[in-house]
């Protein structure tokens, strides 16, 4: 079986969602792209949305590549993809454990797989390998610093592969970017089975998606994780359904909420302001961008 090249890191059955609904029964059906910064709107084929050559297989120092990361996402996909139907137009039961443990790891892994994490990998990376250089060095050059503390966590140092993580490679961040799926996947699967889970839900088709499409705020801390208190999660699973999960432990639990007069505007507001690159519809981008703006004239 031939490897795949392009490796997407928004799930096309995900994306067919979203297709403009004279391509629906085709299958490679056509979103509009709204692109955050400079170009114009334009449909694109969902095969070539969202996907970048070898994401998940990077090239190796000896020119090999490593499928593992990709397949374990093409199961995991295949799985998903076969209660998405249901989930994208109809009222499951969002308190059944099967429900929230497959849809916590697929929304875990769209938190995880997409290509930016790479640059904030490098970032932190090279921040760290900034600091740790001004330190006074032992007889081997490397920091003389046994441990460090960060967030109030005391974590050791093992310095003796300081010459190689001060001089990363572009492969060394790529297959970190690819490790961390695997390493972190579950945990944070974990936590989003914690968080009180609803749906709002639209009888017309309504909501946008993004090329980043799980939106995390907290809308009284600047800096958050996860686990921070009042940290949600907005995650649009159709265009007439989004998930939401936060920590309102008081309000009821695995319910549907119509969406409000208010229209779409600001629920689409939170999705475009997560995007990385670009919106993905199927609806009239103007009539989309229009109601967006209209938020702010109400």
């Amino acid at each position: 079986m031939s490897k795949a090249k392009k490796q997407h890191w928004v799930p096309r059955f995900y994306l067919k969602e979203f297709c403009i609904p004279e391509e629906s029964t085709r299958k490679n059906p056509k979103v509009w792209i709204v692109p955050r910064e400079e170009g114009d709107k334009k449909l694109v084929g969902i095969n070539d949305v969202a996907t970048q050559r070898y994401l998940y297989s990077p090239e190796d120092e000896v020119g090999k590549r490593c499928w593992h990361t990709e397949e374990k996402l093409a199961g995991l996909e295949s799985l998903v993809s076969k209660i998405w139907p249901q989930l994208a137009s109809d009222f499951v039961d969002l308190s059944v454990e099967s429900v929230r443990k497959g849809l916590s790891l697929f929304v875990a892994t769209l938190i995880l797989r997409h290509p930016r994490k790479i640059a904030d990998y490098k970032k932190i990376q090279n921040d760290l390998i900034k600091y740790l250089d001004s330190a006074p060095k032992d007889e081997l050059g490397r920091p003389n610093i046994k441990s460090m503390e960060i967030g109030g966590h005391k974590f050791e140092m093992d310095r003796s592969d300081w010459h190689d993580f001060s001089n990363p490679t572009d492969y060394s961040f790529k297959k970190f970017f690819v490790e961390q799926i695997h390493n972190e996947a579950i945990s944070i699967a974990k936590i989003l089975m914690e968080k009180r889970w609803s749906i709002i839900f639209s009888e017309n088709p309504s909501f946008i998606t993004t090329d980043n499409p799980v939106s995390i705020f907290n809308l009284e801390k600047n800096v958050y994780g996860l686990t921070t208190k009042g940290t949600f999660l907005h995650f649009p699973i159709s265009p007439t359904r989004i998930l939401m999960m936060d920590d309102l432990f008081d309000e009821p639990a695995s319910q549907y909420y119509h969406l409000t007069e208010k229209g779409p505007g600001p629920a689409n507001i939170t999705s475009w302001i997560e995007a990385s690159s670009f919106m993905i519809t199927g609806r009239d981008p103007d009539q989309v961008i229009e109601e967006m703006l209209s938020v702010d004239r109400k």
